[in-house]
């Protein structure tokens, strides 16, 4: 047994990523090529599923049609399931994967490790260029980014009071609601 395994496993991994190949369990559209050696497996297409999640995508990246349209659609007129594995798969694709589907940048011919842009291996095809991929991004938006909330009120702008000169602003309330009691009051 090495001191230095995860040196090792890193490297490797490093290594993999910038020969274009992803680590890990393949996505829907590509298979793991189980005829090499375990760390030198390549990924194949999948030449069931690959077309499906092209169309798909393709379908979604024309910005006509929302997440949930696309999920009822791959679901229903496409038939597109989820890769079989020795205890998982070959299930319809569940609704919270379409987003997980639709942010992949792997179906536009790139990947990320460790914070750096990879280049898919040439030998796989893209389902969508690039820019479709990127034009799909910005229809879903940022995730997990707060987004200031905007407050529409009559006055939105400080008023003066024609009595004492003072300032006046719009105020906002806010009501909580408890979840055991369904109690509302305002905060």
């Amino acid at each position: 047994d090495s001191d230095d395994k995860s040196e090792v496993v890193k490297r490797a991994l490093e290594g993999r990523a910038l020969r274009g190949l992803p680590s890990g369990v393949s996505k829907v559209g590509f298979l793991n090529d189980t005829t090499e050696e375990k760390g030198n497996r390549k990924w194949t297409v999948d030449k069931i599923r690959f077309p499906l999640v092209q169309k798909l995508l393709q379908k979604m990246a024309t910005g006509r049609y929302s997440p949930a349209q696309m999920y009822r659609y791959a679901k229903d007129d496409l038939r597109l399931t989820t890769v079989p594995r020795k205890k998982v798969g070959g299930k319809p694709i569940a609704f919270s994967y379409m987003y997980n589907l639709l942010r992949d940048p792997i179906f536009a011919g790139f990947f990320f490790h460790n914070g750096k842009r990879c280049e898919l291996d040439k030998r796989l095809p893209r389902a969508i260029t690039e820019d479709d991929y990127w034009k799909i991004q910005a229809m879903l938006g940022s995730k997990g980014r707060p987004q200031p909330s905007k407050h529409e009120g009559l006055y939105n702008h400080f008023l003066l009071c024609e009595k004492c000169k003072g300032h006046m602003s719009p105020d906002f309330k806010h009501q909580l609601i408890c979840p055991k009691c369904r109690f509302k009051f305002s905060c």
